[in-house]
């Protein structure tokens, strides 16, 4: 009888640790975010990316630690910033409309397109529709034309180019 009432105890004592670290690893994730930005407002970037990739290292399927380094990624232009919100979207719970779930997808639709990925930017706008987004268009834009781009890759420069040519210092 006092063993059964030992393991009782020890059993609850165990689940009420599990929840306390549970509890600890959650708020830890806001405040290492908290951290890394006022690493990065003092002008660490390098560090607060170094605790936010530990961060992500120590727990790979923490909502809330892959949130912050994609947000990171993505604010510097890194182009990781795509696969590591892929890894969110897949460590967010798939059950019911969820808002974090909606902003992740539309973003790496945006950053699949942005990256000429049109087969990852269909897949994530299909998921999209799928999950209820109703202002979404049907289908993705037609790309565009060949000779669009090669005409972009030039610049009118108004004025005579005897006085641009001064300002370049051209000769």
């Amino acid at each position: 009888m006092v063993r059964r009432s030992g393991e009782r105890t020890m059993r609850s004592f165990l689940k009420f640790s599990a929840a306390l670290f549970c509890l600890t690893l959650l708020l830890s994730a806001d405040e290492i975010s908290q951290r890394a930005e006022k690493l990065e407002l003092d002008g660490d970037a390098p560090g607060a990316r170094a605790l936010l990739q530990r961060a992500v290292e120590a727990s790979p399927r923490d909502p809330a630690a892959l949130a912050a380094w994609a947000g990171f990624l993505d604010q510097h232009n890194d182009p990781d910033a795509r696969a590591v919100y892929a890894r969110l979207l897949t460590a967010l719970p798939a059950s019911g409309a969820s808002p974090q779930r909606t902003r992740t997808g539309r973003r790496l639709l945006e950053l699949s397109l942005l990256a000429g990925d049109r087969d990852a930017a269909a897949r994530y706008l299909e998921q999209a529709r799928l999950e209820g987004a109703t202002d979404l268009p049907a289908s993705l834009p037609a790309p565009a034309a060949q000779a669009q781009t090669e005409s972009a890759s030039y610049i009118e420069i108004p004025g005579p180019l005897r006085s641009f040519s001064r300002m370049s210092a051209l000769s």
